[in-house]
């Protein structure tokens, strides 16, 4: 069985993703850099936003000790007081 027709279009076509897939990472990778430098707060805002979601519907806050809820009221007056709440 000849296989040279499969080999030369798998060739092609790899030879046309590849780069495509490179140019594509590496200009996320460039334009994610320069937003990290030329806005920290916002940048970090956007990608700890998935983050912090995930990490609140995991959270019990039915069970907290006395401690954590006193913890809990300190960061919502904090909040609060910068305007975020």
């Amino acid at each position: 069985m000849d296989t040279t027709e499969f080999d030369q279009m798998f060739v092609n076509v790899a030879s046309f993703i590849l780069p495509a897939w490179g140019i594509f990472v590496g200009t996320v990778f460039f334009f994610g850099t320069i937003a990290k430098v030329a806005y920290p707060e916002k940048y970090d805002e956007l990608t700890t936003r998935a983050e912090k979601e995930a990490i609140k519907g995991k959270l019990d806050l039915d069970n907290l000790s006395e401690d954590d809820l006193a913890a809990v009221a300190e960061l919502e007056a904090e909040m609060k007081a910068k305007g975020k709440m």
